[in-house]
């Protein structure tokens, strides 16, 4: 409606001002008659001269040139020129008759969604304008294409100050759903007869092989059409000409050459098959991130697989080179990526890995491949992994803060970084095994690859844990060592590198099918569970429920990534995918870590995944309370309170900024006894919601409970989640429930980036530690002092290392 609006209003200005320009006065027809078919019917048409509509249907820019070539001796010629780009044209004509000059000019601008689109235009002439009856013109076009099958356009266009205006109408039909076959017709209603013009024209457009079209066409003035197109990928040429229906040829034949984005072409199967696709890995690997004129290229996870999957899917590509240097990932990122590149290894793909230096994860990654190429001066480390914490009670004894511990779960050990001075029995037991389940899974994927048995790899590990690449190499850890530069001459001499953005499934064209695809949306749920920052989950059900009810969202992929939190922002979460749920296929993929909280908000699913090294489950609720012990004494400040209520002065303390307040004193035995009954209500609140997603007896649950963090790996095997996999499998199954092919769906990811001139200027130590999340999870203790929490310990949304 907006779009409707906006087009209406800049109409009404045109015919408002128009007067100081002038326009053609001639018919659609004449308009359009380097056009070969109706503008909806094949390709973009007149780029936006016809219906400017059509022009939101475009995906790449393109420049276009046609030219007349009078063939009967008639003194006219005629040159036109367009620069078109997804919702916008410009479009420069020039005509001579006799000795009479006219140019024409058309700005046309179009938005819509591939399904419904709207586009407005208007125009103005200079040379013989008044001699050749020209006008001011301003057009309004809609383009519906409700499927793959039809596309229904009509155009409304104006002609000031002399009051005429012509109605077009427009239909095209592909029988077979793609463009080996399109017949078309249109009418023009013109509300004067002073435009000796036809009044419709019907006929066909074959695409005969990819890139080579046909069209036919049948005008009303007894005359026919006939032109043929054919593109070699980012040029193509084409031409139209006419003749009278008793076979005498006219002098309208006109001939076009187009530059720009990549189409559909006959020539691809004799494009070369030794492109390697390089895939830069080089600093943070993030979810998101807001790209400004392409300041902000650092990988992304789900850009990183789609480009792998398109690499997999492209003939043109033999092979991936992966650069990689200095990446900082979570290894359930690396498990996610490798794969990946696992599955282009099957599918016959040759996978080359260069790396600089790394740890065990960074060499898990690279032992996928076929060759792996370390620096001559690089150093892997392999000593192993680690899971510790750090702990504050000495800390907070001497800076005079209390602590007490309300703990009636085995293994929640979220605040015990503020009440012992070493792990508890319990969370040295689930951390054991976390770091035990994920080099089990490291060692298997390595021997697989490199034939290097667990035993040896342990041998390595504890005898030679810091090796230089001459070192590695006679280990069998790595094929060979070069710099990057001999590397990629090396591999230029077999075939050339080819980068995203030229990979086929990224450049090919959109007009292959017509419609609004239907979507997969991911959603992001990242970061702890709090009503207005971290996962933001005020806003974010917000968002999941408008999923919910657009039907252009085939099914929902959400991706819980979070250590947990406050219950309240966890089930605002959830309730929002049970909305979801009951309406559209929903599938849940469990990042780095999706504990407590983070399991919470992963309920609501038709399928639940996590990678064998997520950290997954602690079901289970935990309660600190930090209060006054001599710090407000000891840094001169004082405190007053009147009250009315036993308890009112609970969360009463000194005002720390940023943080919240340190309350005055510690919880009594009477109040704790009630915050106990609090919390055994919420975990058996938190067991029956888990029983209920997951179709287990809430006895079940409880042995599996107790706060007790898992990995995926033994997740999966006691039935906390469904399948190993990531967001590959994820969206794979979606679009399965959806009924979806590749074809048939786009992807996109939600909240979208909000853009801040912040994320491109320096930060301050402030800002960075308020944005960490680590900040974050200490705003949150503070802020629900006191309040029961689905929070995971410090240190699991981190890798082992």
């Amino acid at each position: 409606m907006k779009l409707c609006t906006v087009a209406l209003a800049t109409l009404a200005f045109v015919a408002t001002v128009g007067s100081a320009y002038a326009q053609t006065d001639y018919g659609y027809y004449e308009r359009t008659k380097r056009m070969a078919s109706p503008a909806g019917a094949m390709k973009y048409g007149a780029y936006g001269v016809g219906n400017p509509a059509v022009l939101a249907t475009m995906t790449k820019p393109d420049l276009f040139i046609a030219w007349r070539n009078p063939i009967d001796g008639a003194d006219y010629d005629y040159l036109s020129a367009t620069l078109a780009t997804p919702g916008f044209s410009f479009t420069a004509t020039d005509q001579k008759f006799g000795s009479q000059k006219v140019t024409d000019y058309t700005l046309a601008f179009a938005g819509g969604d591939r399904g419904i689109n709207v586009g407005f235009g208007f125009g103005w002439s200079t040379g013989a304008a008044d001699a050749l009856n020209r006008a001011n013109l301003y057009s309004l076009g809609v383009l519906a294409r409700p499927n793959r099958y039809l596309s229904i356009g009509g155009t409304l266009v104006g002609r000031t100050p002399r009051d005429q205006s012509e109605i077009v109408g427009e239909v095209a039909v592909r029988p077979f759903g793609t463009p080996l076959l399109a017949l078309f017709a249109d009418y023009v209603y013109q509300t004067q007869d002073e435009i000796d013009s036809p009044e419709y024209s019907f006929g066909a457009a074959f695409e005969v092989q990819d890139g080579v079209r046909l069209t036919g066409r049948y005008f009303d003035g007894e005359q026919i059409a006939l032109g043929v197109e054919l593109s070699l990928g980012n040029l193509g040429a084409s031409a139209v000409g006419r003749a009278a229906d008793n076979g005498e040829t006219t002098n309208d034949v006109f001939y076009g050459v187009r530059l720009g984005g990549y189409d559909r072409t006959p020539t691809r199967e004799f494009e070369s098959r030794d492109d390697y696709f390089k895939l830069d890995m080089k600093g943070t690997v993030a979810y998101q991130r807001f790209e400004f004129f392409g300041m902000n290229n650092e990988p992304e996870l789900l850009g990183i697989l789609e480009d792998l999957d398109a690499a997999r899917r492209d003939e043109t590509v033999k092979g991936v080179y992966v650069s990689y240097a200095d990446v900082d990932a979570p290894a359930e990122f690396l498990w996610e990526i490798r794969e990946e590149l696992l599955r282009l290894k099957d599918a016959g793909k040759e996978i080359v890995v260069y790396l600089e230096r790394g740890g065990l994860n960074d060499y898990y990654l690279a032992s996928v491949a076929d060759r792996v190429v370390m620096h001559p001066l690089g150093v892997l480390d392999i000593s192993g992994y680690l899971m510790g914490r750090t702990y504050y009670k000495g800390t907070l004894e001497k800076l005079g803060v209390g602590f007490q511990e309300f703990r009636y779960f085995k293994y929640k050990s979220a605040v015990e970084t503020f009440s012992r001075e070493e792990f508890s029995e319990a969370d040295e037991e689930q951390r054991r095994r976390l770091i035990e389940s994920w080099f089990a899974v490291v060692a298997e994927d390595i021997e697989k690859s490199r034939g290097i048995s667990e035993s040896r790899l342990r041998e390595l590990m504890n005898e030679r844990f810091a090796m230089s690449a001459s070192e590695a190499k006679e280990a069998g850890l790595i094929d060979e060592t070069a710099t990057r530069e001999e590397l990629e001459e090396e591999l230029k001499e077999d075939g050339s590198f080819t980068d995203a953005s030229s990979l086929y499934a990224n450049k090919a064209p959109k007009d292959d099918l017509w419609g609004a695809p239907k979507e997969i949306a991911v959603v992001y749920g990242l970061g702890v569970c709090a009503t207005d920052y971290g996962l933001n989950a005020r806003s974010l059900s917000k968002k999941i429920r408008k999923l919910a009810e657009d039907d252009g969202v085939a099914a929902v992929v959400f991706r819980a990534d979070s250590p947990g939190g406050d219950a309240l922002a966890s089930d605002l979460v959830l309730t929002a995918l049970e909305e979801v749920k009951e309406k559209k296929p929903l599938v849940v993929t469990q990042g780095a870590v999706a504990g407590s909280g983070g399991y919470w908000i992963s309920l609501a699913h038709d399928k639940l995944f996590a990678a064998p090294n997520t950290v997954t489950g602690s079901i289970g609720v935990i309660f600190g309370w930090a209060h006054d012990a001599g710090l407000k004494e000891d840094l001169g400040v004082s405190t007053d309170k009147t009250q009315i209520g036993e308890h009112a002065d609970l969360g009463f303390g000194m005002a720390i900024p940023l943080l919240g307040s340190l309350p005055d004193r510690a919880i009594t035995e009477e109040e704790e006894a009630r915050f106990k009954t609090v919390i055994l209500e919420m975990y058996d609140t938190f067991v029956a919601k888990v029983a209920k997603g997951r179709g287990m007896s809430e006895s079940e649950v409880r042995e599996v409970a107790q706060g007790r963090v898992w990995s995926g790996a033994d997740g999966y095997a006691n039935g906390l989640i469904d399948e190993i996999g990531g967001m590959r499998e994820a969206i794979n199954e979606a679009a399965d429930l959806a009924g979806l092919t590749r074809e048939d769906y786009v992807i996109r990811e939600y909240p979208d980036p909000v853009f801040s001139i912040s994320a491109f200027l320096p930060k301050t130590i402030a800002q960075r530690i308020e944005e960490s999340a680590e900040f974050q999870r200490l705003r949150l203790r503070l802020e629900r002092n006191g309040t029961p929490l689905l929070l995971l310990p410090r240190g699991y949304e981190e890798p082992p290392y």
